[in-house]
């Protein structure tokens, strides 16, 4: 049981003002562990405890995580049978399911003690693999079937269907040569019969969105020609051979052998067509779906910030090891979510005259947290995935963060 879990919970409101599907997400959170935030559940049990019928509940539930509070891991027995669900707990421990962004919370009335309002959490990329890498450790723990297809996969749609897979909700895409962002997923029909995977897409030229497109026709957006930055054309995905969705054989993230992302945006470019490296006032007057159509991740740097063109290459050389397959799409990812001026402004900052204070050079711990703004000891640590604390502990040292070291000592080490 999960106290951390319950208490967060509480807070939140939930589908608008939904009572029966609050009361289901705390009785989920009751029944969670602290160390992974999940519970093994049938939906006619969770039934049970609201005392509703397994139709309603099961519907709940849908919604729990098409609101992005749960991701539910569907597993199966060897012979095909359904197992229990697997329901994880999205919150501050997991930077709200990878998107940094906490959900909406109740407001209590004057004559209450006000709660503080959960801050936002800044999803670096080492948060995003230890995500990734976690959710698909999970996916892939009871393994396949011998035709290959996973026993257990993430419910479509769910955020951590769209950590560790390319087309996932929200994340980037191109379809018939458009960027798009994908709205919603699934494998299902009007009628709820079983149909191969389909997206629909908001494309980011126009901001029009498209009918159900299946997902063969999709592909992960990749810039043209990655070489003229020195960089290697076929670079190896990171992970594992197969996808936890079973979608393909490429990547983990469900990657298929793409084609280059081609610009919908180019009468829109026309002044810059000839040199990518130059930027221009009137880039920078363009909407964001127009300022990341480059076609190498030096151009599509200089597309999206401001930055010079020694600071993007600088840029383009700090992000290119944390690229898992396609660099470019790395980048077009950051820009869309507004992330790639934050890298730009940490680069310049290490690059500046007098650098930061190095964990090793700190003399006494930092008043506030660095990373949440929240004055020591950071609450929103406190409740983060010890993995994650640990990044945050080697980064700043245990001087530093007194707070993070003595939590994550081990048990017999005074702290």
């Amino acid at each position: 049981m999960s106290h951390t879990a319950e208490a967060y919970a509480w807070r939140l409101r939930v589908h608008g003002k939904s009572t029966p599907r609050k009361f289901l997400l705390v009785r989920i959170a009751g029944m969670t562990s602290d160390d992974t935030m999940s519970c093994y559940a049938k939906v006619a049990t969770l039934a049970a405890y609201l005392d509703i019928d397994p139709r309603r509940t099961k519907e709940y539930l849908s919604d729990l995580a098409a609101d992005g509070n749960v991701s539910v891991l569907e597993r199966t027995h060897p012979d095909g049978r359904q197992r229990d669900s697997r329901i994880f707990m999205h919150g501050p421990w997991d930077a709200f399911g990878g998107t940094g962004e906490p959900f909406a919370e109740i407001e209590l009335p004057k004559s209450s003690k006000p709660m503080d309002p959960t801050p936002s959490i800044e999803v670096t990329p080492e948060m995003r693999q230890e995500l990734w890498r976690r959710y698909t450790e999970y996916a892939e723990e009871f393994g396949r079937f011998p035709d290959g297809t996973p026993r257990c996969r993430w419910r479509l749609g769910s955020r951590a269907h769209s950590i560790v897979c390319w087309y996932g909700v929200g994340n980037l895409v191109v379809h018939t040569g458009r960027a798009a962002s994908v709205l919603e997923v699934t494998d299902t029909d009007h009628k709820n019969k079983p149909v191969p995977e389909q997206v629909r897409l908001r494309y980011l030229d126009d901001s029009t969105e498209s009918d159900w497109v299946r997902v063969e026709d999709l592909t992960e957006p990749f810039e043209e020609n990655p070489s003229s930055e020195g960089g290697d054309e076929n670079s190896t995905p990171g992970g594992t051979e197969s996808s936890p969705q079973g979608g393909t054989e490429s990547s983990p993230q469900g990657g298929t052998e793409s084609s280059p992302l081609e610009s919908s945006s180019e009468a829109k470019r026309e002044s810059s067509s000839s040199g990518g490296t130059q930027g221009s006032g009137k880039e920078e007057e363009e909407p964001p779906s127009a300022r990341t159509t480059g076609t190498t991740p030096l151009e599509l740097v200089l597309a999206a910030t401001d930055a010079t063109e020694a600071e993007a290459r600088a840029l383009v050389e700090v992000l290119r090891p944390e690229a898992k397959k396609s660099l470019g799409g790395f980048i077009r990812t950051l820009a869309t979510r507004g992330d790639l001026d934050h890298r730009l402004w940490l680069l310049r900052r290490e690059r500046a005259p007098q650098p930061r204070m190095g964990a090793s050079e700190a003399t006494g711990p930092d008043a506030v947290c660095s990373e949440h703004r929240e004055p020591l000891d950071c609450p929103v640590c406190a409740v983060l995935h010890p993995r994650m604390a640990q990044l945050l502990l080697n980064k700043f040292g245990p001087v530093r963060r007194p707070d993070l070291a003595a939590r994550l000592a081990p048990a017999d080490t005074p702290a």
